[in-house]
């Protein structure tokens, strides 16, 4: 199997079945030649190699997988966070992922806000905050949004930190991704945010022919979001969500029900 990982006439699919084979076995004498496999012409080579070197949860080859979270193909990328998070508990591992939340690509930031939700640490919900509060491209923020709608069940920060970006948000994609994770909560945040713009506003275009109350909501608030947009930003009506969600934490009534 070691001659099939290092020769150059082995078939792309006899080397990834080889790779497989070493990877279950944890032949030590076949790491270094799963190394040398990262940097593989091809993708899926480079992907398996790295499924393999994870195996062996050996720490001193693991940090060479950090290189390949930069790979030119996203599949391998993937690849290569997923294995890494269950190194997290090794610092040096775990703050070289988090550098990368700084990445000048935002499809690196991205994936890595992906990932970090199998890390071994307390502060995961903070980098999470962090990051949706100092991003700018908006499928990183949405991303981060939807994460953060996870937590909510676990920790109050989370919601607080979403009804703050709220506040702030002036996007529509963005207001409407943070309304439907508080809505997990309870789904009155919803209609009570849409129901109270709609009825401040006659003109709004109402919706019919639709199947559900809350589809109506939505698609009538979808419609006008250009008007919606205008609508004070939520002020009044995210004040009134605050102190709902306030008054279900006091009374340990915040249950997920995403």
């Amino acid at each position: 199997m070691i001659s099939a990982l290092k020769s150059a006439d082995t078939k792309v699919e006899d080397k990834i079945e080889a790779i497989k084979n070493v990877g279950y076995s944890k032949n030590i004498r076949a790491l270094d030649a799963l190394v040398g496999l990262l940097d593989d012409a091809n993708a899926e080579v480079r992907s398996a190699a790295i499924w393999a070197i994870g195996k062996y949860k050996s720490s001193d080859k693991v940090n060479l997988l950090i290189t390949k979270i930069k790979d030119p193909e996203e599949s391998v990328r993937t690849i290569a966070l997923k294995t890494l998070a269950k190194f997290t508990s090794n610092p040096e591992i775990l703050n070289a992922i988090l550098r990368l939340l700084d990445d000048e690509d935002p499809k690196v930031r991205k994936m890595v806000l992906e990932s970090i939700v199998e890390f071994e640490s307390a502060n995961v919900i903070d980098t999470i905050i962090d990051r949706l509060d100092k991003e700018e491209e908006k499928d990183v923020k949405l991303k981060a949004v939807e994460l953060l709608g996870g937590y909510m069940a676990k920790d109050q920060k989370a919601s607080k930190a979403l009804i703050g970006t709220l506040e702030k948000a002036s996007e529509f994609d963005l207001q409407m991704a943070i309304v439907d994770q508080l809505a997990k909560i309870d789904p009155y945040i919803k209609e009570f945010l849409m129901l109270s713009l709609k009825g401040r506003k006659k003109i709004f275009i109402e919706s019919e022919d639709v199947v559900s109350k809350e589809a109506a909501i939505d698609l009538t608030y979808r419609r006008n979001s250009p008007l919606v947009m205008k609508v004070r930003g939520f002020k009044e009506e995210v004040e009134s969500i605050k102190r709902y969600i306030e008054f279900l934490a006091e009374k340990g009534q915040l249950v997920n029900g995403g």
